[in-house]
């Protein structure tokens, strides 16, 4: 008999709600990084008044008798992923953000197509509100920044930054807060690290981004870094709140992924991939900090619990 697996969530509380218009779906990113939708938040945000928390697939089960359903998604909303909320025993039950959509889309056409009948509308109605509320948007995203995960991030990388820039007496660290998340995962997959590592281990993490990326860049890139300011850019078309990167060395950074890719995460080859790619041309030292830096406290209020759970669950 296959094990059961159960998660636990890293980020996301009930009171902490995916608002998508009017609707209203509790949202939560596991331990493993996989943005979730509860499965019991889902009838009521599709119109279902019903009592049933695995409605969305008894429905489409209902559908696929009609007219068919990719199966892959009937397996995975049958299959629902089970996982916990911080010490609670209770098992929860929730769906990929992919999977829901999916779902979703599957509703409008089966309406399109004629195979629902006149009570079954309003279900593709809300589907289709919720959908038009994310054109543009990536649901994963707007789990990640309501439910805490985004800024605790964002909070690691400043901590980085200022840790890097104190141990350096220099400015240019400040622009390890404009490297991409899809970099920073790339990377702690690579080192074996965690994003707490980014503040917790940051003379070590500091030290190495000053290896691969800060001592083989151009001087005048580097002299450029040196003296300006990465730019927030606020949230805008389904776009996250981030810091806008500079041209060079985002350049720099993509060609970089692309090796630590063709590597196969081999950090012998990788070293000699990047040697011969881009030969080191100074030596930069991060000195050892007998203080840590402090972790910001979150920008609103409503996060603060949360975040000091996962927090102290990740240390």
């Amino acid at each position: 008999m296959k094990e059961i697996t159960i998660e636990t969530a890293a980020f996301g509380s009930d009171s902490l709600k995916l608002k998508i218009g009017r609707k209203n779906l509790g949202c939560f990113v596991l331990g493993n990084g996989l943005a979730v939708i509860s499965t019991d938040s889902i009838p009521k945000a599709l119109g279902y008044d019903g009592k049933s928390a695995n409605w969305l697939f008894e429905f489409l089960m209902g559908v696929n008798r009609l007219t068919p359903i990719e199966p892959a998604l009937l397996e995975s909303l049958g299959r629902p992923i089970r996982f916990q909320i911080g010490n609670s025993d209770a098992i929860r039950f929730g769906i990929s953000a992919d999977v829901f959509m999916e779902a979703c889309e599957a509703i409008l056409r089966a309406k399109d197509d004629g195979f629902l009948y006149v009570s079954e509308l309003r279900f593709a109605k809300a589907a289709s509100e919720i959908l038009n509320h994310l054109d543009g948007k990536n649901l994963a995203d707007e789990i990640a920044i309501a439910s805490g995960y985004n800024l605790f991030k964002q909070n690691h990388k400043q901590a980085l930054a200022r840790k890097m820039s104190l141990a350096t007496m220099s400015n240019y660290p400040v622009w390890v807060m404009a490297f991409t998340d899809d970099f920073y995962q790339m990377l702690l997959q690579f080192k074996s690290w965690e994003w707490t590592d980014l503040n917790n281990s940051a003379e070590q993490v500091g030290e190495y981004l000053n290896d691969i990326i800060f001592s083989r860049i151009d001087s005048a890139l580097l002299e450029n870094l040196e003296t300006t300011r990465p730019k927030k850019k606020y949230r805008k078309n389904g776009i996250p709140e981030h810091y806008v990167q500079h041209q060079g060395l985002e350049e720099y950074v993509l060609a970089l992924s692309a090796l630590i890719k063709a590597s196969a995460m081999n950090h012998a080859i990788f070293e000699q991939l990047i040697n011969k790619s881009f030969p080191r041309k100074r030596e930069l030292v991060v000195e050892k900090l007998q203080a840590k830096a402090k972790i910001p406290a979150a920008t609103n209020p409503a996060f603060d619990e949360t975040l000091a759970k996962a927090f102290r669950k990740k240390t």
